[in-house]
């Protein structure tokens, strides 16, 4: 990862400003590069050894995400905001307790030393106490998962383009610019393979659906939802 990137720098002069890998670029020294270059670290988190139990996890006060536990109630508190200058993240519990209908939760509010906080318990962790673990975008977060979710369409266009359409596979580029040829060619051939596939699907349905008159085919002629890589 780290020679790849410097090479992108020598090269391009890019300066990303996310670095999404999977669980197998989980090192530390990655982390500390990704940040020394002022980009975020998404990566995902290999736990390892670690024990990932209910009680593991109380024990050690901080969930499989990294947000720790209110100390009252036990509940998991959520992210409330990133603070850059201070490298920390905070998180609140919300008050939680109060949206469930059990009378010993209820109880444990009306004993809480954090009831009069607007935002119940409240707490803040630097990214230098866990810096695999917590994110500048906390892990479990929507924001995190959007953007984690980047990675897996980005991948298969990839995977089309080297080994359906075998466009990158060994491709014949001598320059930047020829390389950016290849790359937009692959990217409108793999656009139409899409769209024609989609086409074929939604006129074979339809026959379906004409020949039979079975319900299952017309629920399948709904319109899809749009997929990632074409927002």
């Amino acid at each position: 990862f780290i020679p790849l990137q410097e090479q992108i720098g020598h090269f391009h002069s890019a300066s990303p400003s996310i670095h999404l890998l999977d669980a197998k670029y989980d090192e530390l020294h990655n982390y500390e590069f990704a940040r020394k270059q002022g980009a975020v670290p998404l990566i995902d988190y290999n736990p390892r050894n670690e024990k990932l139990t209910r009680d593991a996890l109380l024990e050690r006060g901080y969930d499989h995400n990294g947000w720790p536990y209110a100390p009252h109630c036990h509940f998991p508190t959520r992210p409330n905001g990133f603070d850059a200058a201070a490298q920390r993240l905070s998180f609140a519990c919300f008050k939680q307790c109060l949206k469930s209908k059990d009378p010993a939760l209820l109880h444990l509010y009306g004993n809480c030393p954090h009831r009069d906080n607007r935002l119940g318990f409240a707490t803040h962790l630097p990214i230098a106490q866990h810096p695999r673990l917590l994110l500048e975008v906390p892990r479990g977060s929507e924001r995190h998962r959007q953007i984690r979710y980047l990675r897996s369409a980005s991948e298969r266009t990839n995977s089309t383009l080297k080994d359906d359409n075998a466009i990158l596979r060994q491709p014949p580029a001598r320059s930047y610019r020829r390389a950016a040829v290849v790359s937009l060619m692959g990217v409108m051939t793999t656009l139409i393979d899409r769209v024609f596939r989609f086409v074929l699907d939604v006129t074979v349905n339809q026959r379906k659906f004409k020949q039979t008159g079975d319900k299952h085919w017309f629920d399948q002629l709904s319109p899809p939802e749009v997929p990632a890589y074409i927002k």
